[in-house]
């Protein structure tokens, strides 16, 4: 995995998204672990600049992406991934105006990650209140190669 943008702030590395850029196939599960803002909070797996497929549920998604409200999605979900070139980009986003608008990248939106084991990390996100509390979204991602 790679950083999007990384810089520190209070001491604490920061990032503004992550990529997996490795061209293979890979098995990725997804599990919301909370949320506390008062705005909707959702995941972004997107694929701008990316050859290859999101395959979920028995779906191909083979441009765009895959976008996941936290209030609306399994708290588990697994899918697997196939990078023929590209990245496939990982954002936290909120909507801010009630609206379903997905907003992210600016302003006060960070992630710090907590490395869990060699496979899974657990993120602490903060969207775009001004606040740095890093608990408006807790996630984790267990990435898996898969190997043919």
């Amino acid at each position: 995995m790679t950083q999007n943008k990384d810089y520190t702030y209070k001491g604490k590395k920061l990032y503004k998204g992550e990529g997996i850029e490795d061209i293979g196939e890979y098995h990725i599960k997804l599990i919301f672990v909370s949320s506390n803002s008062k705005y909707r909070q959702g995941i972004s797996f997107s694929m701008f600049m990316m050859k290859g497929f999101i395959k979920v549920d028995n779906e191909t998604i083979k441009k765009g992406g895959m976008y996941l409200w936290e209030d609306h999605s399994p708290k588990e979900i697994e899918f697997d991934v196939k990078i023929d070139s590209g990245a496939l980009h990982i954002i936290h986003f909120c909507d801010n105006t009630g609206t379903g608008s997905r907003v992210s990248g600016n302003g006060n939106f960070a992630m710090m990650k907590e490395r869990i084991s060699e496979t899974r990390v657990r993120y602490y996100c903060n969207d775009i209140a001004p606040d740095d509390d890093f608990d408006d979204l807790i996630f984790e991602l267990e990435i898996t190669p898969i190997y043919s």
